[in-house]
């Protein structure tokens, strides 16, 4: 990886930070909607297959020639990867937790890789402030999560996994924004829709034969909003 400091330091990490908080308040709602029609790995599926295909668009309209980054391979694979087990751990997440508790969770996850992969990989100076600010969140996570039952503790672990490979992914994606935000993003998703259907295969889901307009709905909202919040953290 480059020796550039990780995105915190932009004006569209910022923003993208911020919109994804806002996203991210919606999807407890938006999941359990989708979860009238659809099983866990259905619901990756057709999140991801949405932002590649809002993706491919863009590629089609900008007519954009399909190139592969020359970054190194597990860089690449991480950016690919991702998204496929940070959907799938939030998804499990938000079901065995209340959605409040499961953002919290999510920020938490993100915090801590941020911080530990700004000061491994891109050695940036730590202040006290930091340390306060993890020590405020493993407090906070301490009482939102009290008492432990089984049930929350695993939604719990779901939940802030999904924030660490955010944090990895948000990595990954600073080493790639100088290549087109569209190709990369069709990449991107098309493999976690791939991952998605695999999985969705092996556990025996199905589609039902009805499927709810509110389902469908918050299918298309979530696609879209991966998409522009990826789209802004490779800006």
């Amino acid at each position: 990886m480059s020796k550039r400091n990780p995105i915190h330091n932009t004006k569209s990490a910022f923003f993208a930070l911020l919109l994804s908080g806002v996203v991210y308040s919606t999807f407890g709602i938006l999941i359990r909607k989708m979860s009238l029609s659809f099983d866990t790995f259905a619901q990756v599926f057709l999140r991801c297959a949405v932002t590649a295909v809002i993706a491919l668009c863009g590629i089609m309209i900008r007519k954009t020639k399909l190139i592969i980054p020359k970054v190194h391979w597990f860089v690449f694979f991480l950016f690919l990867v991702t998204p496929f087990f940070s959907i799938a751990s939030l998804t499990y997440g938000i079901q065995m937790i209340k959605a409040a508790n499961a953002i919290f969770f999510i920020y938490i996850g993100y915090i801590v890789t941020t911080f530990l992969l700004s000061v491994l990989l891109y050695k940036e100076q730590t202040t006290i402030n930091k340390y306060i600010a993890l020590l405020c969140v493993a407090i906070g996570a301490f009482f939102i999560s009290f008492p432990f039952a089984v049930v929350s503790l695993w939604g719990m672990v779901f939940a802030m996994l999904a924030g660490i490979l955010d944090g990895i992914s948000s990595g990954t994606c600073r080493e790639l924004e100088k290549y087109d935000r569209f190709v990369l993003l069709f990449y991107r998703y098309t493999v976690g829709a791939a991952f998605a259907f695999v999985a969705f295969l092996f556990v025996h889901e199905q589609f039902p034969s009805v499927m709810l307009p509110v389902s469908l709905l918050s299918v298309v909202a979530i696609g879209a909003s991966l998409f522009i919040i990826d789209s802004l953290w490779l800006y």
